[in-house]
């Protein structure tokens, strides 16, 4: 089992949600559930310079890093190709309180000042003591 996939299993976000391999979903499965990004994703994405279909490659290649239980929601970050040369990180709010539909509810290029390198952590997180 890659390390990804070890991870994943660690976070019970909910079951309809994440598949019984471990996986998030495969991308059939999550790009017939996709039925709706929030104009604030959509904002992202053209100031930023990425599209949907790298909302989808970044879910589906990277890990849950925060959970959002209370609201059916999880911060998702992976890699995405831009072009065959530009590779970066986003992280996707992926919300699944419907059994059927996965809704990205904002999307976006982590800024380096507030997140560690590789972006899986918020700077900060353990230095309280």
């Amino acid at each position: 089992m890659t390390d990804i996939k070890a991870k994943r299993r660690t976070h019970h976000v909910q079951n309809d949600f994440v598949g019984a391999s471990g996986d998030i979903a495969d991308s059939r499965t999550l790009e017939a559930r996709i039925t709706k990004i929030q104009s604030h994703a959509v904002q992202h994405a053209l100031k930023e310079g990425f599209e949907r279909k790298h909302m989808v490659e970044a879910v589906l290649a990277g890990m849950i890093i925060e959970e959002y239980p209370e609201d059916y929601r999880a911060l998702i970050c992976g890699k995405a190709a831009l072009t065959e040369k530009v590779t970066v990180y986003l992280h996707v709010v992926c919300e699944y309180a419907d059994q059927v539909y996965v809704e990205f509810v904002t999307a976006y290029v982590p800024d380096d000042l507030e997140w560690e390198k590789p972006p899986f952590r918020r700077r900060g997180l353990d230095k309280k003591k």
